[in-house]
């Protein structure tokens, strides 16, 4: 049941109660400690009252299937900071979505927290990365559900391959 309206339309720029309900499907579903999933649009709203597939259905419009693989601490860094590419380096008067990276490609993960500090250079943004209120370590393993296209590498999340 939505409370309120929710809409994907921010869903790229700060926590919204649209992916948060739509990560933490995934994450029960599966039975995972983390989800990622991308905003792949930012047209679609749902709410106030029951959330229908249909509603689902139209901001996920693939035929992926859910997949859940066991990720390391030094792959969900790489695999954070990848997505974090959608966003330019900040400078003054200059516009922060990058033209190079199609928003489906920017992932947000559930479970965990962060950061990100758009003064860095892409490959250095994410900071604070957590779980359960301590510092991830590269070597801490995690179960993350996501979709079996981004499983397979799609956007260019190669880090997944050798995943179990």
């Amino acid at each position: 049941m939505a409370e309120g309206d929710w809409s994907s339309r921010e869903a790229r720029v700060r926590d919204t109660p649209f992916m948060d309900f739509l990560t933490g499907a995934l994450q029960r579903r599966a039975g995972a400690q983390l989800a990622a999933l991308g905003a792949h649009t930012t047209t679609v709203a749902f709410g106030p009252g029951p959330v229908r597939v249909r509603d689902v259905a139209g901001a996920y419009p693939d035929e992926s299937t859910l997949r859940v693989v066991r990720i390391d601490g030094a792959r969900l860094q790489a695999f954070l900071e990848h997505g974090a590419r959608y966003f330019r380096t900040w400078a003054p008067g200059r516009p922060l979505i990058s033209d190079s990276v199609e928003g489906a490609d920017f992932a947000i993960v559930a479970g965990v927290t962060y950061g990100i500090d758009l003064s860095q250079p892409v490959g250095s943004r994410i900071r604070a990365l957590s779980y359960d209120g301590r510092p991830v370590t590269p070597a801490d393993t995690f179960t993350l559900a996501l979709s079996s296209r981004r499983q397979a590498g799609a956007g260019g999340y190669g880090m997944l391959h050798g995943c179990r």
